[in-house]
């Protein structure tokens, strides 16, 4: 049994935003998949041209705001497992991936809702009040996120070197977890 350090000891990295992809691993470009006619050279950079909202797949600020305060801990378990559903929904298409994980208010709300349980959550009286840690579902669904960004072969290098990722992966591995939770975190090991 691994020992699970509480959120507040983990430094989150700042990762890079990874647009040629990390480590020297490259990816493909949308040039570079079509069958190189210059008809769909032309098309693949109108459509470029023509993207509405902000990276990540967001539509303006407001709705990336509300969603990411929806995340944070304090707020009740319905709202949140709406956010992330939200969240999974924009990172369900490949060019959201990127500018998803290299968003460090997104990352930073997704490892605080896949955070593994405190053994020591509720015993420091001289602690101010401490907001109830995420439930199963919350980390079910923030894992369930970062299993569909972990696609891209380039994030999964950086995020294996991230610690918080580390953390909420082992952590929420062991065997006293709910089985959909544990087959979120073996899917994104």
């Amino acid at each position: 049994r691994f020992h699970c350090l509480p959120r507040s000891a983990i430094a989150v990295a700042r990762c890079p935003a990874v647009p040629g992809g990390a480590a020297g691993v490259s990816r493909p470009s949308a040039m570079a998949v079509g069958t190189g006619s210059d008809e769909d050279e032309g098309a693949a950079a109108d459509a470029e041209g023509e993207q509405e909202g902000l990276p990540g797949g967001w539509q303006d600020e407001e709705e990336r705001s509300q969603l990411l305060a929806s995340c944070q801990p304090g707020t009740p378990d319905e709202d949140r497992v709406k956010a992330l559903l939200e969240i999974r929904d924009k990172a369900t298409y490949p060019e959201n991936w990127e500018p998803l994980w290299a968003d460090a208010e997104v990352r930073a709300a997704l490892l605080a809702c896949a955070d593994p349980p405190d053994p020591d959550f509720g015993k420091n009286p001289f602690a101010d009040e401490e907001p109830d840690p995420p439930s199963d579902l919350v980390r079910t669904m923030a894992l369930t996120v970062l299993v569909s960004l972990a696609t891209s072969p380039a994030l999964r290098l950086v995020m294996a070197e991230d610690a918080g990722v580390r953390n909420a992966c082992v952590c929420n591995a062991d065997e006293d977890r709910p089985a959909l939770l544990r087959e979120r975190v073996f899917l994104a090991l």
